[in-house]
């Protein structure tokens, strides 16, 4: 797996609207933002103008399910496989807050299992965001 987290970016290839496999023939090469990472993919931002077969609107539900950021409520999003990536662009370096899920460049894990960070604004309020 590539390990990539939500703020990286990625590439793949689009044929007639929707995301082929990296060896099949391609109209155009577009860029996305992953938002979410599950086990066997990613889903990913797509802009308005963009029209891609297959994207659902982000809503409450998804955004506590997927771990999705707040700030894409009512965007489309994409779920990607590993194996339609065709290229990584941007590889961010940082961690989301487990709590709030926001992103926070250059951040280093802050919690005993060495793996996940609480943000400032969370540790202080607690409650805040649940």
């Amino acid at each position: 797996m590539l390990n990539l987290k939500p703020g990286d970016l990625i590439s793949c290839k689009i044929q007639s609207s929707t995301i082929v496999i990296p060896y099949r023939k391609y109209d155009e090469i577009k860029t996305f933002t992953i938002v979410s990472a599950t086990e066997h993919g990613y889903y990913v931002f797509v802009p308005h103008f963009y029209y891609l077969n297959g994207c659902v609107k982000v809503n409450s539900i998804r955004i506590k399910n997927l771990n999705i950021d707040k700030k894409y409520m009512d965007e489309n999003i994409a779920y990607v496989q590993e194996n339609f990536i065709f290229a990584l662009v941007k590889k961010q370096d940082g961690l989301c807050c487990k709590i709030c899920f926001e992103f926070f460049p250059y951040a280093v894990p802050n919690q005993e299992d060495k793996e996940t960070l609480i943000c400032y604004a969370c540790r202080q309020r607690p409650n805040y965001n649940k």
